[in-house]
């Protein structure tokens, strides 16, 4: 006799979650998007688990629900800024980041703002006047569209810089 059955599941390649069930479905809610998900599930009698049977299933994917995170800078040269950052948490990211997009602009001058676009998680902006505040954000995308902008940074050159 069939007593019930034991379903694994999570995301693929990591520890699963285990329940013991009495029926042949059950729905699983709040998954991650964009992410691939394994499951298994064996029936059990009187001796014990039998044989599992495995599926895989990608969920859709998103846009990212959270901004890049640790988002830094620093001078290379006083007249050249690195900015660096990681991507949103994994399960803020809704499916694989693609590119990210990065706003720099004077702080004072709303009409030059510098959009730039790449797929690495850091940016490079050089030619900065001295004794400026300029003002930087930066947002994720995947396939599914853009993720909500960082909180602006400041960032502020020296007085009396000496160029290289």
């Amino acid at each position: 006799d069939l007593l019930g059955y034991r379903l694994r599941y999570g995301v693929k390649d990591t520890v699963l979650n285990e329940m013991i069930l009495q029926v042949t479905s059950h729905k699983i809610t709040q998954l991650e998007r964009g992410v691939e998900y394994e499951f298994r599930v064996a029936g059990q009698n009187h001796i014990g688990f039998g044989q599992e049977t495995i599926k895989y299933l990608l969920t859709p994917e998103g846009m990212p629900a959270a901004p890049p995170a640790n988002i830094t800078h620093r001078f290379q040269t006083p007249d050249v800024v690195c900015i660096q950052w990681d991507p949103p948490p994994r399960p803020k990211r809704n499916g694989q980041i693609v590119r990210y997009d990065v706003q720099f602009q004077k702080k004072l001058d709303q009409t030059t703002v510098i959009d730039r676009n790449t797929t690495h998680t850091k940016a490079v902006f050089s030619n900065l006047e001295e004794a400026s505040e300029y003002v930087f954000r930066v947002r994720a995308h995947t396939k599914s569209g853009s993720g909500p902008w960082s909180e602006k940074s400041v960032i502020t050159t020296e007085r009396d810089m000496v160029r290289a």
